[in-house]
């Protein structure tokens, strides 16, 4: 046990000594610090559903039967779409507002503007009876990197231009008529850009900057295919690409095919007694949920209140599978401090699933049985493959948890000095 201790420890040290100067230099750059708050002020939105989403799911059938029949389930949906469904939206405006009053930008402009921008390049609809519309697909997931680059260009833009064509107000000017009327040059220049840029794209075969980014973002996964390696690569460029804000569901597209392929040959081998021809792919796939639960588990060592309190709230959703309320409430994007255990994580817990494998503990696996995915992942595996499953599942789950705990520890650590700095300044 003592050995164990020394080797966690000297671990520790390690990464607070050669890690942990790194992470704290990078997390004090402007454009980290407006991204980090202002992706946790989105956490009351999405925790704000989460409660809802998981009765939504959760497959009992007295429960679904009560829903529907009340319209209660359409409802739910309803909140969903305009909820965690336009996320990009909600992460624009508070990130540019964040950005914005970390470069000392003074009201509301930038969030307004920032918007003004991001909807202002999103491609307009036309019904039959000559009524223009917003596609909302563009406001999720897809639209998710493109919102960030514009919460973080356009105050960045307007704190430049203030510099040098703002209108100048005299001192008996109100505030807030001067902080609406002084940029009114800028928004200009940056309204104009916007329009001269969405116009461009359109001259191209991409038609607009949203299908730029997601057809650029998509072109790696086209070279995968369905070895167990393709999985963990996979896994890798959509953590890699939800670091620097860009929602892996790009990805999740262009790979389903694969996906669903994999899993219908299961099917078919299953149905006529042979070999799984795809048993490894699909449970190394299925080990892919195990983020949630194992950075919960991670969050529960913290000492701060910041990370005290985020393991409180998002305990519930993580048991249910929904990682939301950690990703924006650590946060994981452009944080230093979770990089490495974030890039990581996948390839950690596809190791536990292959051992398993290779140990036989995944040869009970039967692939015609779906569960949704807010089911706790040990439910769901039980009735999949059988308690096998769930001695792979739970284990990747631990192994996660070890793996970000160091982590966490270092990013705690600053918390509590934030915190401590704080509480002796209002003393």
């Amino acid at each position: 046990m003592n050995t164990k201790m020394s080797v966690l420890d000297s671990m520790q040290g390690f990464l607070e000594k050669h890690v942990g100067p790194i992470a704290h230099k990078v997390s004090s750059f402007k454009v980290v610090k407006g991204l980090m708050s202002g992706m946790m002020a989105t956490m009351p939105v999405t925790l704000g559903v989460a409660l809802l989403s998981i009765i939504n799911g959760l497959p009992i059938p007295p429960l679904q039967a009560f829903l529907t029949s009340t319209g209660m389930s359409a409802t739910i949906t309803d909140v969903l779409v305009v909820t965690m469904n336009l996320g990009a939206i909600y992460m624009c405006a508070s990130v540019s507002y964040s950005y914005g009053k970390v470069l000392e930008n003074k009201g509301l402009t930038s969030t307004v503007a920032a918007i003004g921008v991001l909807l202002l390049l999103i491609p307009l609809g036309h019904a039959e009876d000559g009524s223009t519309f917003i596609a909302t697909r563009y406001l999720g997931s897809s639209g998710l990197f493109v919102a960030l680059l514009v919460a973080l260009i356009v105050p960045k833009a307007l704190n430049f231009l203030m510099k040098h064509i703002a209108i100048p107000m005299p001192d008996s000017v109100p505030q807030f008529v001067n902080d609406s009327l002084s940029p009114m040059f800028c928004a200009i220049v940056i309204f104009t850009t916007a329009a001269l840029l969405k116009w461009g794209m359109g001259l191209t075969s991409y038609g607009d900057v949203f299908n730029l980014i997601n057809s650029t973002v998509a072109v790696p996964v086209m070279f995968l295919g369905s070895s167990p390696w393709a999985v963990v690569a996979y896994f890798v460029l959509c953590n890699l690409l939800f670091f620097f804000g860009i929602h892996p569901s790009v990805l999740m597209g262009v790979y389903m095919p694969v996906i669903q392929a994999c899993g219908l040959a299961n099917i078919e081998a299953y149905l006529a007694g042979e070999p799984l021809p795809y048993l490894a792919f699909i449970v190394l796939f299925s080990v892919g949920s195990v983020d949630a639960l194992g950075m919960e588990l991670a969050l529960l060592t913290a000492k701060s209140e910041r990370y005290k309190t985020l393991s409180k709230v998002a305990l519930v959703p993580a048991i249910f599978n929904i990682s939301e309320p950690i990703i924006f409430g650590t946060p994981i994007a452009m944080n230093p401090y979770m990089f490495i255990p974030y890039i990581l994580l996948k390839p950690v817990a596809c190791a536990v699933a292959a051992i398993g494998l290779l140990l036989g503990f995944g040869n009970a696996f039967n692939p015609t049985i779906s569960m949704p995915f807010v089911v706790p992942l040990p439910i769901t595996d039980f009735f999949v493959g059988g308690l096998g499953l769930v001695a792979i599942v739970c284990i990747a789950i631990l192994a996660v948890a070890l793996l970000f705990i160091p982590f966490v520890k270092m990013a705690d650590k600053e918390a509590l000095e934030a915190e401590a700095a704080a509480k002796a300044s209002a003393e």
